[in-house]
């Protein structure tokens, strides 16, 4: 990728917040990682230094994480990616990012809430996957 590219990729991970989608893929990675060492009898526990260093060597891997959400971002906005980038730095734009940011632990938390509610009244009504139909009065 260019040196141009290069800044026009750095700005779009920092203008529109993608930079944590890379930081839940490392942890993704990681868990399974020492989910699988953990299964092996030697493995009693999980050494924090070891975390950390795989943790650095993980975030070797996001410049291509960067170029690949770049390249995502122009395939979908072709020559509309500059002044899409221009009016996502203003300030009311970015409030909103920061709010989604900020609401999203308790988003999840009442969205499972309500799919379970979701899913009571489904039962609580007897309908049946299988059916495709509430049964009859």
């Amino acid at each position: 990728m260019t040196a141009i590219c290069d800044v026009s990729a750095r700005a779009a991970i920092q203008i529109t917040r993608a930079a944590p989608l890379f930081d839940r893929l490392v942890d993704a990675v990681l868990d399974h990682r020492t989910s699988r060492v953990s299964t092996r009898p030697a493995a009693a526990g999980h050494d924090p230094a070891q975390l950390v260093a795989l943790r650095e060597r993980l975030d070797w891997f996001f410049p291509q994480f960067r170029d690949l959400y770049f390249e995502l971002l122009r395939e979908q906005l072709g020559s509309d990616l500059s002044s899409v980038l221009g009016a996502l730095k203003e300030e009311q734009v970015q409030r909103f990012l920061r709010a989604l940011e900020s609401m999203r632990p308790a988003l999840l938390c009442g969205m499972q809430r309500l799919g379970r509610e979701m899913s009571n009244a489904l039962e609580a009504s007897g309908f049946s996957a299988g059916a495709g139909s509430t049964p009859a009065a």
